[in-house]
């Protein structure tokens, strides 16, 4: 869908494929994959869209599945 150079738009696919996960009942695993993202992402993509965009998902997530490691690690990332 993009080519291999283009991590900004990689990068947003990814987080994009995280909240499918999350729709399809596996929270945890899409916090895991979102943190994965943005920790794959050269520093000056994780701001702008990419930030938004991960924010947008992290919003998501329900208050008790925040406590877990994969949410508190992504969180950790976007309070960076």
């Amino acid at each position: 869908m993009s080519a291999p150079t283009s991590t900004l738009t990689r990068t947003l696919l990814r987080i994009d494929a995280a909240t499918c996960q999350h729709r399809d009942g596996d929270t945890i695993g899409a916090c895991r994959s979102a943190a994965a993202a943005l920790a794959d992402a050269p520093a000056h993509q994780r701001t702008g869209l990419t930030r938004s965009r991960a924010v947008d998902f992290y919003r998501k997530v329900p208050g008790p599945i925040r406590s877990a490691p994969e949410a508190r690690g992504l969180a950790e990332m976007l309070a960076a």
